[in-house]
C-alpha cells in the first residue's frame, strides 16, 4: 500500500571486490539496489578496477563511484578506511563484499556462506524496499544482518561464535569508546560474514576513527585473533552503544532453509 512506501532517504550500496571471478556474481545482487541509490565499489588494483568499470555499466542509473585501495584490511579496510569519508553522507548503506572460504571443504560450503549473506540482504527489489521500509518504520534500528550459519562445520559454533575473539573484541570496544556490557558466556550477536545493512550513525564511534590500512594485519591473515575480526564482532554492539539496536533479517525463502538446519 503507498501508506507503507519509506521516505526518501540517501542510500549507498557499498561492495568490496577482490576476487575479479566473483564480479558478476555480486553486481547481480548489486542491481536489488533502488535505482536512485548510489554505488560505492572498493578494489585492490588497476586490472581490477578496469574490469569493474566495465561490468558496472549494469547498475545504470545508479550512480557509480569506484576507489582503488591496497591489499591491506578486506572489507573492514574498504568500510573504515577507504569509504568511510564518503559514508556519512548517506542516511542507509548496505556493506557487502565478495566472500570465499577456502579452507572448509568442500567448497560448496564457502559458496553456501556467501549465498546466506547476500540472499538476506539483496535477494531482490522487492526485499530491499521491504528493508528500507523497516528502517523507516523502526527510527531506532540500527543495523539488519543475515542470521549466523547453522550448516556444516559452521554448526558446532553455534551457542557462543566469539571463536576466540572475545578478549580483544572488548579491549577495541574500550579504545573506540562503545560501552556495552559484553560477556563471554552470552551468544554473540553479530553480522558473521560481516556483511549487513545499517544507518551510519549507529557505527559513528568506527566510522569517525582514523584509521589507516597499517592498522590492519598484513596477508596472509589469521582465521581469527586479528583486528577484523574484533570489528565483525563489535558492530552490533556499536550500534547499542549509540542507542539503536541491531537486528537479523531474511527472505521468506531463507528462511525455509533456516527452519531445516535448526531441525537438523
Amino acid at each position: 500500500a503507498p501508506s507503507c512506501l519509506p521516505p526518501p532517504v540517501k542510500t549507498a550500496l557499498l561492495l568490496h571486490l577482490f576476487y575479479e571471478d566473483q564480479v558478476d556474481f555480486c553486481l547481480r545482487y548489486a542491481q536489488s539496489m533502488p535505482v536512485d541509490s548510489d554505488v560505492i565499489i572498493t578494489v585492490c588494483s588497476d586490472q581490477a578496477k578496469a574490469l569493474v568499470e566495465k561490468k558496472s555499466l549494469c547498475l545504470a542509473p545508479r550512480k557509480i563511484r569506484i576507489l582503488t585501495m591496497p591489499n591491506r584490511g578486506r572489507e573492514a579496510g574498504a568500510l573504515l578506511v577507504t569509504a568511510a569519508p564518503y559514508l556519512r553522507d548517506y542516511d542507509l548503506v548496505c556493506f557487502a563484499h565478495d566472500k570465499k572460504n577456502l579452507s572448509i571443504k568442500p567448497y560448496t560450503v564457502g559458496i553456501s556462506n556467501a549465498y546466506r549473506c547476500f540472499e538476506n540482504i539483496l535477494g531482490s527489489g522487492a526485499y530491499v524496499q521491504n528493508i528500507l521500509s523497516r528502517f523507516a518504520n523502526e527510527p531506532r534500528l540500527g543495523m539488519l544482518m543475515p542470521p549466523p550459519p547453522c550448516y556444516a562445520d559452521y554448526i558446532y559454533q553455534t551457542g557462543s561464535r566469539w571463536n576466540g575473539n572475545y578478549e580483544n573484541t572488548v579491549s577495541l570496544a574500550k579504545e573506540v569508546g562503545i560501552h556495552v556490557e559484553l560477556s563471554a558466556k552470552k551468544q554473540l550477536i553479530a553480522p558473521l560474514g560481516a556483511m549487513f545493512w545499517f544507518r551510519p550513525k549507529a557505527l559513528a564511534p568506527l566510522l569517525q576513527k582514523e584509521w589507516s590500512y597499517d592498522d590492519f594485519p598484513a596477508e596472509p591473515v589469521p582465521d581469527d585473533g586479528t583486528l577484523p575480526h574484533a570489528l565483525e564482532c563489535l558492530y552490533g554492539y556499536c550500534a547499542q552503544s549509540q542507542g539503536y539496536y541491531p537486528a537479523q533479517c531474511l527472505t521468506e525463502a531463507y528462511a525455509s532453509i533456516e527452519l531445516t538446519n535448526r531441525h537438523y
